[in-house]
């Protein structure tokens, strides 16, 4: 993401990063950060990095994760997952949330991401504020579901003071567990911990597990878990141009054809007209040559009695 300005917010700080060509350029803020927006336009002015749009990445530990089942038969399922947060979360009015529904054989299988709005709405007021676009507000692990994952179960490794293990099917987030202590090596496989696991901070686990650096070389998909109040977001004119723009060639095609499917019923019309012209004439040549078949016939009978 080479054109954005990312902001990462944790529990200790905020973090601005941005690629400046080939460096990366950054800045870290200690909370409480009073005016995030005027930060934001001193960072880029400073580094000299021009107008770019924002996206903000939140911390593991700022967010709340649950993972639920409704029944196959629910119809309202944004309803269904409104009311599960007000039970389990005090903060449902106020809070900012997505979820993803995985329809199984037996029910639908609910991941929903939930952050107090309290902690996030007013840095998005201060940026709004300064003209910045918005993208998004994701967790920061989805930072690292790009497309450079070639393992389909897999596990990222969180630092922070309270590490978090998320579990991954290929892009799709399977379930987040606290990481309370390093596992028995000879017996990962018995504790159900994926064959592969990447870690964002090194936790002293050595060689076991890999920077998740590596899947940093690919952009992040950011198909899931947008936490970005609906108020914030734009519309995507390309997407909207680019519809418009299938509209368009699709109505050209059709007119194209309907001018076509014109000029052959045209041609066929006139081809008609021309064949009901002309078919009076044939019938009367057909005549014609009846009746020289018939004098031909009479001639060689008279032929035939002067002979004899």
């Amino acid at each position: 993401m080479s054109d954005l300005l990312e902001v990462d917010i944790g529990s200790t700080g905020i973090r601005f990063s941005c690629h400046k060509g080939k460096k990366e350029v950054d800045l870290f803020l200690p909370r409480p950060v009073e005016d995030l927006g005027s930060r934001l336009v001193e960072f880029i002015n400073d580094n000299r990095l021009g107008s770019r749009p924002l996206m903000f990445f939140l911390r593991e530990d700022l967010l709340f994760f649950k993972k639920f089942s409704l029944p196959l038969q629910t119809v309202n399922v944004k309803e269904a997952v409104h009311y599960q947060l007000s039970v389990l979360t005090p903060f449902a009015e106020d809070a900012l949330y997505d979820f993803t529904v995985h329809r199984g054989r037996k029910d639908q299988e609910v991941a929903l991401y939930a952050v107090k709005g309290d902690e996030v709405i007013p840095y998005l007021q201060q940026a709004a504020g300064e003209n910045f676009r918005i993208l998004g507000i994701y967790p920061a692990s989805q930072r690292y579901v790009t497309g450079a994952i070639r393992n389909k179960g897999w596990g990222l490794l969180t630092g922070g003071n309270h590490p978090k293990l998320l579990s991954f099917d290929g892009s799709r987030l399977q379930d987040r567990s606290l990481w309370l202590r390093p596992p028995d090596w000879e017996k990962m496989d018995e504790a159900g911990l994926p064959e592969v696991i990447y870690q964002t901070e090194d936790l002293g686990h050595g060689e076991r597990f890999r920077k998740a650096e590596e899947l940093l070389s690919d952009p992040p998909l950011l198909k899931e878990y947008n936490l970005l109040p609906a108020e914030y977001k734009r519309p995507d004119y390309l997407r909207y141009g680019l519809i418009i723009f299938v509209i368009l060639n699709v109505v050209v095609l059709l007119v194209l054809g309907g001018i076509k499917e014109y000029k052959i019923r045209e041609r066929l019309s006139s081809l008609q007209t021309a064949v009901e012209k002309v078919e009076p004439q044939v019938e009367q040549l057909q005549r014609l040559r009846a009746r020289e078949k018939e004098l031909n016939a009479a001639i060689k009978q008279i032929e035939n009695v002067e002979i004899k």
